[in-house]
């Protein structure tokens, strides 16, 4: 079976040398990547070099064969800022971690692991590989402007010339807490006032309400009205309401009949005046 020299990247990032029995290049590339490693270069033994190249090119071709492809996606605008309580939440976290003694370094590995917002993870991970090549921590904020304001970077300054970053920290931490407070109330205190104006603009013009319940509430007193209006019509035009009229009417008939007739029998019986019987 041949076998194939490859240079490989372990899962660590170092590079290795070795020899792989397979059956042709792409087998080896395979086997190698079953084990954990990522060939940068395989070529058969014996066979390190050719003509014009040609083994090397066959083997990159190969390489880039056996990789798997890797979906591009295309972001046009990409979210660069955190909230407030995010950041707020990292500074507290990184303040607790250095003043429990842990290095600045291994603080943001410890948070870079754990942080869900995307944009504040790639951060850590940039301030970390900053911090590692040697720059300080402040250094390194400067470079993430839309992150860490002025006001931060020089905080963080002042507290790593002092020697004292993990209470500056905090205090930062603490101010970010009270600023967004104080922002919440200012939002609370603006909404107010608007909604209070737009209630208010629909009862202008002429006492009219233009909001949608009043014109909705209008619409059920019209339908109450029209029904109201049909029934009253369908009363009138019954037949049995002409008959109810004529029996209310006739027992006013009879007693101005019977009155009538009183009248009568009383001038019949009333007596004569006495100065007139002769005459």
């Amino acid at each position: 079976m041949p076998r194939f020299t490859y240079v490989a990247l372990d899962a660590r990032g170092q590079e290795s040398t070795g020899l792989v029995e397979a059956h042709s290049s792409n087998e080896a590339i395979g086997r190698l990547r079953q084990a954990g490693y990522f060939p940068t270069s395989v070529y058969e033994e014996g066979r390190a070099s050719g003509p014009d190249g040609k083994v090397a090119r066959a083997t990159a071709k190969a390489i880039r064969a056996a990789k798997p492809r890797q979906r591009k996606n295309i972001v046009l605008f990409q979210r660069q800022k955190i909230k407030p309580k995010t950041l707020m939440i990292f500074t507290r976290q990184l303040a607790t971690l250095i003043d429990a003694g842990l290095p600045l370094l291994r603080g943001l590995n410890v948070l870079a692991k754990q942080e869900r917002d995307a944009v504040l993870k790639r951060t850590i991970d940039k301030l970390a590989e900053g911090v590692q090549g040697g720059g300080t921590f402040s250094e390194t904020l400067g470079r993430h402007p839309l992150i860490f304001n002025n006001l931060y970077v020089n905080m963080v300054k002042a507290g790593e010339v002092g020697g004292v970053l993990e209470l500056v920290l905090g205090r930062l931490a603490e101010f970010q807490e009270k600023a967004q407070k104080i922002k919440n109330k200012v939002v609370a205190a603006m909404v107010y006032p608007i909604s209070d104006g737009l209630s208010a603009h629909r009862h202008d013009d002429g006492g009219r309400d233009h909001g949608i319940s009043a014109r909705l509430y209008r619409a059920e007193i019209r339908s109450d009205l029209s029904r109201h209006a049909r029934r009253q019509t369908a009363a009138d035009d019954h037949p049995l309401r002409h008959r109810r009229e004529q029996l209310r009417e006739k027992p006013r008939l009879y007693s101005a009949r019977l009155d009538h007739c009183r009248g009568r029998s009383l001038q019949i019986d009333r007596p004569h005046a006495p100065g007139k019987i002769g005459h």
